[in-house]
This record gives C-alpha cells, sequence and structure tokens, in this order.
C-alpha cells in the first residue's frame, strides 16, 4: 500500500525499485468496507501495472520442473522460461506420473457447526492423507511433502485425520499461508464438489497461480475437475483441457513398485491403498535374511537391505547342552539366550526340582516341605527344605489350646501364650433381666463384666410408641417426636419434654352447645347426641351426629356396610354413628360411648394411655366427642413427664463437674493416672454439650451420677499404686499380683464407661463387682509391699 512505502522514504531518495509478483495473492485488509469500495485489496504494485506504469518481468524461473511450469504458462505467465537446473529433476519415486490431477465426483461435506464460509472434502481428505503415507514409504522425508488446500475447514479435517507419529514433519497449510514459499513434492485439495456448481475463491486468479507454482519435483492435484471445467470463466477450462491432452488427468493416479517396475497398481480412493501397504505392491520380498531365512513380509521399499528387519522364525541353532534353541531368530542375533528347557534336577537332599536347564545345580534351592520335628512341639518344621529349620519358638503351627478360662480354643498358634487369646465361647450366663448374656468370654471378661443385654424391649411406653431401648429393668424417657397435636397446631418437642398446651379458642361447638374454654383446658359443654341435619352427596340424610364429621356411609346406599354387626347397635332403629378421624372407622356411638368411657368413673384405677380403635387398635388421638377423655389422658401423661423431669433435676450438675475438676486435680502428674485424666476429661466435656442442647433425662442423670462416682473409686486406687511401676510384681507367699494387670482391669472398665450413653442395673452392678475385686487386689499389693519393705530392714 502507498502509505507503507511512503513511510520508508527519505527526502534524499533518488531511486526506488519495486519487486514483487502483482498476479499472486492480494493484501486482506481486516475491514471489508476498505476493500470492497475503497479498493484497499489492490496493491500499489498491481496498480501501477495496471496503468501501463513502466515495468520489467524476469522470464526464467528456477523452482518447477517443465510439466509442472506449463500449468502456468502461458495461461498466467505468458512469456515464462525454464532454467536448465529445473529439467535435471528426478522423477518421483512410486508414482507414474510427476504431476496428475485426480477427477472425482464426490460430494463436499456441509457441517452447519463450521463457519459457513469454510468447506471440507472426506474423500479428498483421506485421499490424500493415504497418498502422502504413500510417498514417506518410498523412503521421501517428510519435510520435503506439504499438503495445502484452499479452505481452512479441510485444513482442519486433514490435521485432524493424520497422527502426529506418522506424519510429524509434514506441513499442512493453507494456500493462503503457502505463498511465496516452496517444497520438493505438493499435494492440492480443491476441496469445492457439488450439484450448484458454486466453487467459490477457486475462480480467483491469484490463488489458482499460487496452488500450481508452489512444487518442484511432483504436483498432485485432487478435485472435481469435470465442474470446474464447465462452472469456471477464467483460467481452469484452459488448464485443464491442456493437462488432459497432455495425459495428467484421470480419475485413478498410476503407481508402480520400485522393486517390481512391472506391478503397477491404480488408486482411485483411500482404500485402494490397502493394495501397496509397504509403498511396494502386494508379492512376498522373498530377500534373504542375514540369518538365511527368507523375509516374510510384503514387498517394502524402505529398509531393502533388511538392516532393522526383525526374523520371526524360529531359531534352528543347537546349544551346547543339547537342546534346541527354543527363542526367535531375532533375538539371538548376538548369541542364543540361555537355554529355558525345563529339565529335573536331583538335589543333595535327595528331592527331584524341575529348573531351567541353565541354572546350575548350586543355584537350585529345594522348594518340598521339610519333613524334620521341631524340638520341644513334635510339630513338622514349616520351612522349605533348604532353608534353616524354625525352633519351637517360631512355631506357627495351628492348634487347639486351654484357656485360662477353662476353655478350649482351636487354631491358636503354637508358639504363642495363652496369655492375651480371646475366647470365643458363647457366655450365655442368665442375666437379671431374665435372657442369657449374647458376649462371648472375652466380651464379658470371663464373666465378670457381662456385655448388656441386646434382646429389643419392645413395650409400649404410655405415650404409645414402641420402646427403641436394648431390653431393660426401666425403659427410658422416649425420645421420638411429640404425636401431641390438635385443630390448631402440633408439639415440636420430643416426646419425654413436658408439651405446653395450646391456648387458642377452643373449636367444638355446633348448635346446641359450645365449649368456652381453652383448647389445651377441659370442655365445659356436654356431648350433643342430636342426629346431624347435613345431607349426603347421594341425596340422603346423614348418619352422623350434630357437630362431629359426617361419615362417608349412607343408611340406605350403604346399608350392609353401615349395619355390619359389632357393638350390636347397629341395625336399631335410629342409630347414630360417628367417624373417628385417626383411623377413619365409622362406628356405632351409643357402642362406642360405652368403649369410652370404661375405666373413666370416678375412683376407679385404670392405665395411662390412649384409648384405642375397638377394629384396629389405632390410638384416638383427635375427636370433638371424647375431647375430655383424650385430654385426661395427656395431663397423666404430663405429670408422669413431670415428675421424670424432677427426678433428673435431682443430679445437681455444677456438683458434678466440680468433683470431676477435684479429680483431675488429684490425679495431676502422678503416676499411671493418664488413663483416668484423659477420660474424666471427655466426660465433663460430654456433659458441658449434653446440658447445651437439651435438658438431662432420669436416664442421663443417674448413668451420670454413676460413672462420676466409678471415677472417682477409680482415682482412689490408682493413688495407691502411684509409687510403683507398671512391671512391678507383689509377692505373698506362693502368689503374685503384677502392677500392669491391676492397671488393664482398670482400663476395660473405663472402655465400659465410654462405650455406654446408658448404663444397665446388670453393667453397673458388674462394675460394682468388679471395682470390690479390684480394691481387694490393691490392698494385697499394699500388704506385699509392706511386707517385702520390712523384709529388706
Amino acid at each position: 500500500l502507498e502509505s507503507h512505502i511512503v513511510s520508508c522514504l527519505s527526502s534524499g531518495a533518488q531511486q526506488l525499485v519495486l519487486i514483487g509478483d502483482h498476479k499472486q495473492l492480494r493484501p486482506k485488509p481486516n475491514t471489508y468496507e476498505l476493500s470492497k469500495h475503497y479498493n484497499l485489496a489492490v496493491s500499489l504494485f498491481e496498480r501501477l501495472v495496471r496503468n501501463n506504469f513502466p515495468f520489467v518481468t524476469l522470464g526464467i524461473q528456477h523452482r518447477m520442473r517443465p510439466e509442472i511450469s506449463r500449468l502456468v504458462r502461458p495461461h498466467i505467465y505468458e512469456h515464462l522460461v525454464d532454467h536448465g537446473v529445473v529439467k535435471e529433476y528426478p522423477n518421483i519415486k512410486g508414482i507414474g506420473r510427476n504431476l496428475y490431477f485426480i477427477n472425482h465426483h464426490a460430494p463436499e461435506d456441509h457441517n452447519e457447526e463450521q463457519d459457513q464460509l469454510s468447506h471440507s472434502n472426506e474423500f479428498e481428505a483421506s485421499f490424500l492423507m493415504n497418498l502422502c503415507g504413500y510417498l514417506l514409504k518410498q523412503g521421501y522425508p517428510a519435510e520435503k511433502i506439504t499438503i495445502i488446500t484452499m479452505y481452512k475447514g479441510q485444513l482442519l479435517k486433514l490435521k485432524k485425520k493424520m497422527p502426529r507419529s506418522t506424519f510429524n514433519g509434514v506441513r499442512v497449510a493453507a494456500v493462503d499461508d503457502f505463498q511465496g514459499e516452496e517444497n520438493d513434492i505438493v499435494l492440492l485439495s480443491l476441496v469445492r464438489s457439488n450439484n450448484d456448481g458454486n466453487i467459490g475463491f477457486l475462480s480467483e486468479e491469484n490463488r489458482i497461480c499460487v496452488s500450481l507454482s508452489r512444487a518442484k519435483w511432483g504436483l498432485y492435484v485432487i478435485g472435481n475437475f469435470e465442474m470446474l471445467r464447465f462452472k469456471d470463466q477464467t483460467k481452469w477450462p484452459d488448464i485443464i483441457e491442456d493437462v488432459e491432452r497432455r495425459g495428467f488427468l484421470g480419475p485413478s493416479l498410476p503407481l508402480y513398485c520400485q522393486n517390481h517396475p512391472d506391478t503397477q497398481t491404480k488408486v482411485c480412493s483411500s482404500k485402494d491403498f490397502s493394495k501397496v501397504p509397504e509403498g511396494g505392491c502386494l508379492k512376498p520380498c522373498a530377500s534373504r535374511l542375514p540369518c538365511g531365512h527368507t523375509c516374510k513380509s510384503t514387498c517394502h521399499i524402505i529398509d531393502k537391505e533388511h538392516l532393522t528387519k526383525m526374523c520371526s522364525e524360529m531359531c534352528p541353532k543347537m546349544l551346547t547342552c543339547g537342546h534346541k534353541c527354543r527363542e526367535r531368530c531375532y533375538q539371538c542375533k548376538n548369541g542364543c539366550l540361555p537355554c529355558q528347557e525345563k529339565v529335573k534336577r536331583l538335589l543333595h537332599c535327595g528331592h527331584e526340582l524341575i529348573v531351567y536347564c541353565h541354572v546350575p545345580l548350586e543355584h537350585c534351592h529345594c522348594i518340598h516341605p521339610c519333613d524334620k520335628k521341631l524340638d520341644g512341639c513334635g510339630h513338622r518344621c514349616l520351612k522349605c527344605c533348604s532353608e534353616p529349620c524354625t525352633t519351637s519358638k517360631d512355631c506357627t503351627h495351628r492348634m487347639k489350646k486351654l484357656l485360662s478360662c477353662g476353655h478350649e480354643r482351636d487354631g491358636v498358634p503354637c508358639n504363642r501364650p495363652v496369655v492375651g487369646v480371646k475366647c470365643h465361647s458363647p457366655c450365655a450366663t442368665l442375666l437379671e433381666c431374665g435372657h442369657n448374656c449374647n458376649g462371648t468370654c472375652s466380651d464379658c471378661q470371663h464373666g465378670r463384666l457381662h456385655q448388656p443385654c441386646s434382646h429389643p424391649c419392645d413395650r409400649t411406653l404410655p405415650c404409645g410408641h414402641a420402646c427403641k431401648f436394648p431390653c431393660t429393668n426401666e425403659c427410658p424417657p422416649c425420645e421420638m417426636k411429640c404425636g401431641n397435636y390438635c385443630e390448631h397446631s402440633k408439639c415440636p418437642k420430643k416426646c419425654r419434654e413436658p408439651c405446653t398446651p395450646c391456648m387458642e379458642p377452643c373449636k367444638w361447638q355446633c348448635i346446641h352447645h359450645k365449649c368456652t374454654k381453652k383448647c389445651g383446658e377441659m370442655c365445659n359443654r356436654p356431648r350433643c347426641n342430636k342426629p346431624c341435619r347435613k345431607t349426603l352427596k347421594c341425596g340422603h340424610p346423614c348418619i352422623g351426629l350434630c357437630g362431629e364429621r359426617c361419615p362417608e356411609y349412607c343408611r340406605i346406599c350403604h346399608k350392609a356396610k353401615v349395619e355390619e354387626v359389632f357393638f350390636g347397635t347397629e341395625d336399631e332403629k335410629g342409630a347414630r354413628f360417628i367417624k373417628l378421624r385417626d383411623c377413619g372407622h365409622v362406628l356405632e356411638v351409643t357402642g362406642m360411648d360405652r368403649w369410652m368411657d370404661q375405666d373413666h368413673s370416678q375412683g376407679k384405677a385404670r392405665e395411662i394411655q390412649f384409648k384405642r380403635c375397638p377394629k384396629c387398635k389405632a390410638e384416638i388421638r383427635r375427636s370433638f366427642r371424647y375431647g375430655n377423655i383424650i385430654k385426661a389422658t395427656l395431663k397423666d401423661l404430663e405429670s408422669i413427664k413431670t415428675a421424670i423431669s424432677a427426678n433428673a433435676a435431682t443430679v445437681d450438675l455444677k456438683e458434678v463437674l466440680m468433683t470431676l475438676r477435684k479429680l483431675q486435680n488429684s490425679l495431676y502428674q502422678k503416676k499411671h493416672c493418664d488413663i483416668l485424666s484423659e477420660y474424666s476429661k471427655n466426660l465433663k466435656e460430654d456433659i458441658k454439650a449434653t446440658r447445651e442442647s437439651h435438658n438431662l433425662s432420669a436416664h442421663e442423670a443417674s448413668t451420670l451420677d454413676v460413672k462420676v462416682k466409678i471415677a472417682v473409686t477409680l482415682g482412689d486406687l490408682l493413688v495407691k499404686l502411684e509409687e510403683h511401676s507398671s512391671n512391678h510384681v507383689f509377692v505373698i507367699s506362693d502368689s503374685l499380683i503384677k502392677c500392669n494387670e491391676v492397671l488393664n482391669d482398670m482400663k476395660v472398665i473405663l472402655r465400659v464407661l465410654k462405650s455406654s450413653s446408658y448404663l444397665t442395673p446388670q453393667q453397673v452392678s458388674d462394675i460394682e463387682t468388679e471395682l470390690k475385686r479390684i480394691s481387694l487386689m490393691v490392698n494385697w499389693c499394699e500388704i506385699a509391699n509392706k511386707i517385702q519393705r520390712g523384709q529388706g530392714q
């Protein structure tokens, strides 16, 4: 452009020489409007030539061989002359023509996801990829081959199809990006092939000139040349006619085998390249390899001397041991490998061993089991014959042993002492609850600390829920969500917590009576026995009572269901029915009144639980007619909850925490007390967390009280053992007690306390008994210590 040239000129410039080719590609302005309306796509050089400005044309070309240069002479360059050097170029190996146009009718691809200005052609991409691979097999370096195409869509398709491992070094470029460059062999894809005859910018003379003038030795162009011949009005018809007249145009590319020149192969598509798998032909190579075998590969061009070809025949040599070599011929190129034949060898121990022939006898190790018996236990040695025998101390033979608890256990290693071996025999002791213990002898510390009973309780609590706790003498308070609800709201608390009474006005009213109390108070109106005045959907009168929900059954339409005998009063004339809202059953009201009123006469003892439907046993919690009975039951349940809360309140948490703090202070930096210090610290944190989350229940309070008392007792016992190490042994007469055994028994009690959120009466009883036993042992240790001191003095 003028601005680029002018900016380079100084005031002292006297002559300007421009060198270029106005028939090559034009400049590409980024703004289309400048190119279309202001001719910025036309270079200064081209503008000067068009306006008949004096210029000189270089007439001799040093790039293209004569067959290729004729494509642009005289169609583009009228007076182009070939230099002598281009006439000495070698012919392309493996192809019968140095220039060829492959004609096809395969349609171009329509990919809506790609840019609409770009196109691709799967047929051409596959053909050129295989043609490029064929040229590589002729021995051409990858750097000497270039594939160019008119469209970037085809460029992307080619790069995607050509793996780097095979085509590394082959350049794939668009024509616009290859201007001013050259290569020995160029493969050109024209892409366009359609029924509409659209050829896009294939008609531009500049692009035709660049694409056909890049190759030096060989040029191979693939496209739909019949479409170009009849649809293009520029240079293509003349070029195609010239190429066809010279015999360089056809539907198939002629290939020939360098090893068998008389064998020719014509390829019309990418599939035809399977006829030349190694770049030659389908005839066998049949060359004699250095090892003497014949090459079994098909005819190949690369490595004709078979320097890298590996012979896959079996090695024919005999080894010094007399066996035939079992390796492949190429594996023995530098000498045969050691013999891999398996043979039997008689070892010094008298056993036979199958080994590879090349392994010497001194390297053979017998793997047969040792037949010797160990001294002491009499078991057979478990090592191999070639290994040193073990001693009875290392014997791992599995055997049955009598444990200290009196039970036998099978599968115990011979060298393992019975102390510490867990007994898996079932405990089966009858517990205080009446069930047999489900733990094992070891789990229950040989009957001293039984596992909690795991039988489900399944008792029905006063609230109506089933007890989810394991077997216990006293069921803990219910932890489920409270089931108390009314017409206004539902209690959000847990079942064990006292409910807040509903303070909304009571909704029990009819045209005859109305309750004026709060919903949570006892109603001050009688039951209404007047018949309901409403009419059912069927048109018949309702069989219910005034102020109650209407049953869905009709005395006429559902006579069989209504008069089904249950209380015996269903078929009486004028019988009235009530629908239970909790389960949906419809029952005769006089019989239901008797059912609900029984056990509620004044002064008569009764169970504290909700009345249940006489048919399905569902709890009756919602009913206007029987509301006072339900509220009386709720009142009794609230008194139970209050009593339970009062029992829990008897445990002073501040006092408990103070006790634990004193215990920690008394154990500070004392021997053996770290096991209890950690436990008391965790227990104190659990108490704080529980107090912040909810109020303690009676069961939680009693368990907490027991845990603290046990911890204090253990702390007193540990202080008595302070001056002795864990390995100390106390001896009285012929009996001895180890200090670490006493400490381990204390740790067992602490493990039980940590793992139990609730201690059953059986556990409390067992722990108290175990503490008495440990206390006696500690006292015994003190006596033994005093005796030992007296003897020392």
